[in-house]
């Protein structure tokens, strides 16, 4: 059923249900959406997510130019931002899309936000989440992945990186178009050196059929990549030293058997 104030359904994902002590017919359940309840033995469904951070967030981005100024990437939410100096302590919800995996807010310009998302893979606001228009010109894969990456250089906001299930791509203008540099699949994630910038690492996190991650290094800015050691497992971040130039941490995780 719709909801009657927001008008739309009750969030999927389910997580559990509980009934209200006494009262059989008010029913409560707890998904990816947060908190519903219904009066009626579920014939209604009404959100209750006011005053309650009930949000999974995957990825948060801030101005630096303008401090107060924070965007959030939400599971199965719309990319919301909120700005500190209102002192609402309140997120707006900036547009239709959601499943927002990556969020970066340019360092030069806080009108400038990049996203990624399952559904419309890459889009870039420069209006500060007025108006949105989705920059994937140039790649050519169409697959529904839920981490897209997606990375800016630190001295030039107008390079970025990003990945298909089997390029990785580059953009010098901003999004506008992006033109594969590897041939290298399921990357999920990316860092760039601290000291130098033309050092660029990649990295897959897990997939069906590959049970350890990969991690492979640029070190002419992207243009030409290569595979090196990995430390086995499943890769879950990777975050270059910031004193040594070429060195790299990885944080390890197992989903399988013998790991």
């Amino acid at each position: 059923p719709l909801d009657p104030l927001y008008g739309y359904m009750m969030h999927v994902d389910h997580h559990s249900l509980g009934f209200e002590p006494g009262n059989a017919q008010k029913i409560y359940s707890f998904n990816d959406g947060g908190i519903y309840v219904s009066p009626d033995s579920g014939a209604n469904w009404y959100e209750k997510n006011t005053s309650l951070c009930t949000y999974q967030l995957y990825t948060v981005a801030s101005a630096l130019t303008d401090p107060d100024l924070v965007i959030a990437g939400p599971q199965d939410r719309p990319l919301s931002s909120t700005d500190l100096a209102s002192g609402t302590n309140q997120w707006q919800l900036n547009q239709s899309f959601s499943d927002v995996y990556q969020t970066i807010i340019d360092y030069t310009n806080a009108n400038v936000w990049y996203a990624t998302s399952i559904f419309i893979h890459r889009a870039k606001t420069i209006d500060g989440g007025v108006n949105y228009t989705f920059i994937n010109n140039g790649i050519t894969e169409t697959n529904m992945r839920i981490n897209d990456p997606l990375i800016m250089h630190p001295t030039n906001p107008q390079i970025l990186f990003t990945s298909s299930n089997l390029k990785i791509y580059k953009t010098v203008n901003g999004g506008s178009l992006w033109s594969p540099v590897s041939n290298t699949p399921d990357i999920t994630m990316f860092a760039i050196d601290k000291i130098n910038p033309n050092i660029v690492y990649a990295a897959n996190e897990w997939t069906y059929t590959n049970t350890t991650s990969k991690v492979y290094r640029s070190t002419d800015g992207g243009t030409n990549w290569a595979q090196v050691n990995s430390p086995g497992n499943i890769i879950t971040d990777i975050e270059p030293d910031p004193n040594v130039q070429g060195v790299l941490y990885a944080t390890r995780s197992t989903y399988f058997a013998g790991q």
